[in-house]
């Protein structure tokens, strides 16, 4: 069995690693990446010697494809490429492609795999050219266009099947993949600031809306979509015309769920029955009191200096006073 990689490069590979020599050498895997593109269906010869010779006659074109198949069988196995008629087919049997396994996922409905194969390898055969052969280069254009296509609209659905369950941060992620892939449209745009927003990250949905207009301008001279921007200057009037309060409210719960709570410090209680209001008042009645009977003392004094002058001086005691209220 043996793995033909065709997203985000050329190569193949079997269960000892990759396959070199003569296998190893540009047509031979072209014409591989040819007819495991093509699948189950049957791809003529002729259409092979437009793809790989375009610029060699008839006769000579066909006896360097002869060859090629004759390497491969050679290399890989007699049964990996079958001829009928004036067709050519690969055994998928025998070599396996991603995207092959990409297309299957498509079709069984397994989107989140697909997005997976496509997403982690990249663009079908990046970076790869044939010498000599601008028919095989829009070849590969146009079925890099088609696959990355498939896997825009595959990537749309799980973020909008993640938005349905309600799993928002899933949700962005799929719509971060999609804004990476398709830059400049405003309905990925849109899409990433709503998960954003629901994700309850506004000003994230507000940073990349500024990253979006920037992109847009540098790279299209023109202004950004009139929806991009709506849905941004929405975000910002629901902020300045959000209270405060509101956001510290919903802050709080935030900071009591955290992992280090802040304890915010208690007022001590006063003792019962002793407010400060009566406690001054206390203070007040004694104060009185203790000018009210050094007034009198000072009367009595003058008073027994006169009928008594040898008597000794007299002496106040003040003794403590009890709460009687």
């Amino acid at each position: 069995m043996f793995s033909l990689r065709l997203l985000g490069g050329l190569e193949l590979a079997s269960s000892e690693g990759p396959v070199s020599g003569r296998m190893g050498q540009r047509r031979q895997l072209a014409l591989l990446a040819a007819l495991a593109v093509a699948g189950n269906r049957r791809t003529s010869r002729d259409k092979l010697l437009a793809l790989l010779w375009p610029e060699t006659d008839t006769e000579r074109a066909r006896h360097l494809l002869s060859d090629t198949i004759y390497v491969l069988r050679e290399a890989l196995g007699e049964d990996v490429v079958s001829t009928v008629g004036d067709d050519v087919v690969l055994n998928p049997l025998r070599v396996t492609s991603d995207v092959a396994e990409f297309r299957k996922a498509l079709e069984g409905g397994d989107l989140a795999q697909a997005v997976r194969i496509y997403g982690a390898a990249g663009a079908f055969l990046d970076g790869v050219h044939v010498t000599d052969s601008a028919e095989f280069e829009r070849w590969a254009d146009s079925v890099r266009d088609e696959l990355a296509s498939d896997y825009r609209r595959a990537l749309e659905q799980v973020a909008l099947d993640a938005e349905r369950r309600a799993s928002y941060t899933e949700a962005v992620g799929a719509w971060r993949q999609l804004a990476a892939a398709d830059r400049l449209s405003s309905r990925v745009a849109v899409g990433l600031m709503r998960a954003l927003t629901a994700a309850g990250d506004r000003a994230g949905a507000l940073e990349f809306s500024r990253t979006h207009e920037r992109i847009v301008r540098a790279e299209l001279d023109c202004e950004p979509d009139a929806a991009v921007v709506a849905f941004a200057n929405e975000l910002r009037a629901k902020d300045a015309t959000r209270p405060k309060s509101a956001d510290r409210t919903e802050r709080l719960p935030q900071a009591q769920a955290s992992d280090s709570p802040i304890a915010v410090p208690q007022a001590a209680e006063a003792p019962v029955g002793r407010s400060p209001v009566r406690q001054l008042g206390y203070g007040l009645v004694a104060l009185l009191l203790l000018t009210t009977a050094g007034y009198g003392a000072l009367l009595m004094r003058g008073r027994f200096a006169r009928s008594a002058g040898s008597v000794a001086d007299a002496s106040l005691v003040v003794l403590p006073l009890a709460d009687l209220s």
